[in-house]
């Protein structure tokens, strides 16, 4: 995967997914922004109470502005969804979120609060 995202991300991503893709010429940061559309459809899925197999991720696009994701799809539900991408400080791991958004498109901001734990000996905020 790591040397050639571009034919993986045409095998599973949306036409729009991969050109945002190849727009990207540096190789690390591309494979990055991969794992992180991975890990954003499969928030969404998973919020939609499907699998991979009902709701292929080459069915719809989440795209990448300036300041969030945001899914891009031919049904109603578009701007009804937050998704929200936790970077693991020094690490390529990544944690994403999607949920329903009941106030609609530029609603209430999404709030995550993180804590690192070590059962029985240590509970850290680690989050803003």
């Amino acid at each position: 995967m790591k040397h050639d995202v571009l034919s993986l991300a045409k095998r599973f991503y949306s036409c729009e997914e991969v050109n945002f893709l190849s727009t990207i010429t540096n190789t690390e940061a591309q494979r990055k922004e991969f794992v992180k559309l991975w890990t954003l459809k499969e928030a969404y899925v998973k919020a939609l109470g499907k699998g991979f197999s009902a709701s292929p991720f080459n069915t719809f696009s989440i795209i990448k502005t300036k300041e969030s994701y945001n899914l891009c799809e031919a049904e109603e539900r578009i701007g009804a969804w937050k998704f929200a991408v936790l970077e693991l400080v020094a690490s390529s791991h990544y944690a994403t979120i999607c949920i329903e958004d009941d106030y609609g498109v530029g609603g209430a901001p999404m709030n995550v609060i993180v804590h690192r734990t070590i059962p029985f000996l240590e509970d850290e905020l680690i989050s803003d």
